[in-house]
């Protein structure tokens, strides 16, 4: 790097900014160290499938019922269209399972935001904490 480092001031003020954004969001913070993807949906890591098995349940399903669909509208049989009946219910009931699990932990991470409470540190500004 060119030119002259941090002053002693200007680290000081850095490291108290971190240390108020690092309390402000615990959350926020861990997922930048861990890089985990969070609460969305759809942005599940396939290599937890094993441990949730309505992950993978959901999109085979829902494949499953397209075909049934297709070849029900196709071939006009009432074995087809049962069959997709049965398999469309199932995939209704799976991805509902998931959306409730899905809410239930976006509730809980509200419900520990809400306990923390108001952050330390609250009236900084750019020239630093407290001034």
């Amino acid at each position: 790097m060119d030119g002259p480092g941090f002053s002693e001031r200007e680290r000081t003020i850095l490291d108290g900014i971190e240390r108020d954004l690092a309390g402000e969001d615990a959350l926020l913070d861990r997922r930048m160290r861990t890089m985990r993807r969070g609460l969305r949906p759809w942005a599940v890591p396939w290599r937890g499938a094993r441990r949730h098995p309505l992950r993978l349940a959901a999109p085979l399903l829902l494949t499953a019922s397209v075909t049934l669909f297709v070849l029900a509208v196709a071939a006009e049989r009432p074995a087809l269209i049962w069959a997709f009946a049965a398999v469309w219910l199932l995939t209704l009931a799976c991805l509902l399972r998931m959306l409730i699990g899905w809410c239930r932990r976006w509730a809980a991470t509200m419900a520990r935001r809400e306990r923390r409470g108001p952050a330390e540190g609250q009236g900084t500004t750019a020239d630093g904490p407290g001034i």
